[in-house]
């Protein structure tokens, strides 16, 4: 979440579509490579479990461990897709309440990343 506030105060101050864009996809890029990693993990030591004919969860602390994590991630993988959305949208429609001016006039192919609703 704090990411998701100077991500979002950087492109209000700078109005530079690039440099937000570039950190809200690496944010979002950092997230899913992450979770991903963790996905793998999981699966590696899930499928080593049940080739040794070990239970998969063998107590009921590691459960809650592996669905807080899990949560965790999934919370993670929100946020940075929400802050990629809202970004992108505020790029797309530009802001009216300030100067700054509506960005996908300048930069088409910018805003073509995301489709229109």
């Amino acid at each position: 979440m704090g990411v998701s506030v100077s991500v979002g105060s950087t492109g209000a101050v700078l109005g530079s579509t690039e440099a937000v864009w570039c950190a809200v996809s690496g944010y979002l890029a950092v997230m899913s490579a992450i979770a991903a990693a963790y996905s793998l993990l999981q699966l590696l030591i899930t499928g080593s479990r049940l080739l040794k004919n070990a239970p998969v969860i063998p107590s009921r602390r590691q459960a809650w461990l592996i669905l807080a994590a899990d949560q965790i991630f999934a919370y993670a993988l929100v946020s940075a897709g929400s802050v990629a959305f809202g970004i992108t949208n505020l790029n797309r429609t530009g802001i009216n309440h300030t100067a700054l001016p509506n960005f996908c006039k300048a930069l088409p192919s910018f805003c073509d990343h995301i489709p229109s609703q």
